[in-house]
Formats: C-alpha cells, sequence, structure tokens
C-alpha cells in the first residue's frame, strides 16, 4: 500500500492550459481596473488645492484660457471618477490619460519648458505603460518628443522675432 502525496489543483502553477491564461488576463485587468480608479481618485483629491493655487494668480495675471482649460478637466475628471463603477475601464481609461496629456501640452504651451509640462508627459507615458502595456506607451512617448522638438522651435522663433 503506497500513500501518493495529494496534489493541490488549484495552484497556479499546476495548470498549463489555456484557462491558467484567462485568469491571469482577468486578474490583471481587475488590478489595472483597481489602479485606474485609485489614480482617478487621487487626481480628484489633488487637483482641487492645485486649481485653487492656479486661482490664486488671476488677481495678477488674470484668468487665462489655461485656468479655464483646467477647471474644465479638474471637472470632468470628477464626474469620471463618480461615475467609475458605470463606466467600463476603457472609458475612464481614455478620459485620465486624455486629460493628462492635454494638460502637459497645456503646461508647455503657456509656460515652455520651465512649467511642469515635461514632467506631466512623463508621467503620462509611466501610466500609459501601467495600464495599457509597454507597445501603447512606446508610442505615447512619441508624441512627447515631437512636442519637445515642436515647443524648442516655437521658444527659438519667439526669441528672435522679439515677442
Amino acid at each position: 500500500m503506497t500513500i501518493a502525496p495529494d496534489i493541490d489543483n488549484s495552484s497556479p502553477f499546476t495548470s498549463v492550459g489555456p484557462s491558467s491564461n484567462t485568469s491571469i488576463e482577468t486578474q490583471t485587468k481587475s488590478l489595472n481596473s483597481k489602479i485606474c480608479n485609485a489614480i482617478l481618485i487621487v487626481l480628484c483629491i489633488l487637483g482641487l488645492p492645485g486649481l485653487l493655487a492656479s486661482f490664486s494668480r488671476a488677481a495678477s495675471f488674470g484668468v487665462t484660457p489655461v485656468m479655464v482649460m483646467q477647471a474644465v478637466l479638474l471637472l470632468f475628471m470628477i464626474i469620471v471618477t463618480l461615475l467609475r463603477h458605470r463606466l467600463s475601464y476603457e472609458l475612464r481609461l481614455v478620459a485620465l490619460l486624455s486629460s493628462l496629456y492635454v494638460l502637459a501640452v497645456l503646461g508647455l504651451w503657456s509656460f515652455g519648458h520651465l512649467g511642469g509640462g515635461k514632467l506631466m508627459l512623463l508621467v503620462f507615458i509611466v501610466v500609459t505603460g501601467m495600464l495599457t502595456g509597454s507597445k501603447v506607451a512606446l508610442g505615447g512617448s512619441r508624441p512627447k518628443f515631437s512636442n519637445d522638438s515642436y515647443f524648442r522651435l516655437v521658444v527659438r522663433r519667439r526669441h528672435t522675432l522679439g515677442h
């Protein structure tokens, strides 16, 4: 009489079939959804003091289009965050990434290289890589480099034209 050790078939390392791939994909998508929700919540919490700080400069500089766009994007992000359980992951992701990208480009356009636009573009690429994959993030890095080249040209042209 031999006693065989019990084999636990519920271990993820024993199953090699197609069901294990779908389980990993489901777990990855669930984790990405939770990360996206967390980023949305953090951006809404930190966005309000940032918006108030931006509007505090309105007395000195007046209300600029960038301030208005920041307010619109924050309102959009708050709506998406409040409806996050009703919206699909893909829609939340597109809202998050497009908002990050628009804020980054607006920061570069308004404040040039001294503003936080370059850092925001880097954050955009990292978040894109985390939530979508490296191929999409590499595609997202292409606009960063083309934006850098474009803004260098604009800054040089403004400087040489005396604007």
